[in-house]
């Protein structure tokens, strides 16, 4: 091998060779490996990182990402971006004028546009009639369905067609003797909301 030769070699194996003859002897710092040297401290057990939710796989090859963070809620199309005002069917947090579209125990599997009771709930329409109303679902109701958020603004009606507008699935304008809201025999608002029957019984 020439010397040019031998140069370009020892170049590019980033290792330092000694001598150049057909005999050489490549100087390690660490292990050798399928004829690779690895340096010492890439050969210790990798030490666990906090990657922000991602696990990665430190099995001996190339990092690979095997599982992936909590995907974030997909965006809304801007036609119906905040369009749905308080007790809308939704499917996205933001889909709602609020920004929150309930998922929790309340009407089972339906999810409807709504807020926080802390962020006030009545309001009056043009006929100076209350329009939302505060279900209070703490108490028994909390711990029999595991809920984290225990009061929640609902559309405050006078029947099943007040509802409508809403969604189709609104089946229910709370109780028609007491004039209450009610679930599970509880009453959990003053006034009358819309409801489903099978999901309140």
């Amino acid at each position: 091998m020439s010397r040019s030769l031998c140069s370009l070699a020892a170049l590019a194996l980033l290792s330092p060779l000694v001598g150049c003859s057909d005999q050489q002897v490549v100087l390690c710092e660490g292990e050798v490996v399928n004829n690779t040297c690895v340096p010492w401290e890439t050969t210790d057990t990798p030490v666990a990182t906090d990657l922000g939710g991602w696990s990665q796989d430190t099995g001996g090859g190339p990092s690979d990402v095997t599982a992936q963070p909590d995907q974030q809620e997909e965006a809304c199309l801007p036609s119906v971006a905040g369009m749905f005002p308080v007790g809308s069917a939704c499917s996205k947090n933001c889909e709602c004028s609020t920004g929150y579209c309930y998922d929790e125990a309340y009407l089972g599997e339906f999810r409807f546009c709504t807020k926080p009771c802390s962020e006030q709930c009545s309001t009056e329409d043009k006929d100076g009639i209350q329009s939302h109303i505060c279900l209070q679902l703490g108490g028994q109701l909390a711990q029999e369905n595991n809920l984290t958020q225990t009061s929640i603004c609902m559309r405050v009606c006078l029947d099943v067609s007040d509802c409508s507008a809403l969604s189709s699935a609104y089946d229910k304008c709370g109780d028609d003797l007491s004039k209450t809201t009610k679930w599970a025999g509880v009453t959990i608002a003053a006034q009358r909301t819309c409801q489903i029957a099978s999901a309140v019984q």
